[in-house]
């Protein structure tokens, strides 16, 4: 059976007052229970894996990405 525990987490005033929508609570806790939960992997490689994705189901090659960060980098430098 799954417990849960309440805890407190200092936010601004913004942030509380979004909260009051418990759609977005839910999404929240469950986001946390992703991000924190054990056997979880890195959320930044989640990131990275689902971007990586959607680049290729929009039809990118790693080459074209590849191309796209030396020509952001390049503009960066410049």
């Amino acid at each position: 059976m799954n417990q849960v525990v309440r805890i407190e987490l200092d936010v601004t005033p913004q942030i509380a007052a979004m909260l009051q929508d418990q759609r977005r609570k839910r999404a929240i806790e469950q986001w946390l229970e992703l991000c924190l939960g054990q056997g979880s992997p890195d959320p930044l490689e989640v990131v990275l894996e689902q971007t990586r994705q959607n680049a290729r189901a929009s039809g990118l090659t790693d080459a074209d990405i590849d191309q796209e960060l030396a020509s952001f980098k390049a503009d960066r430098l410049a």
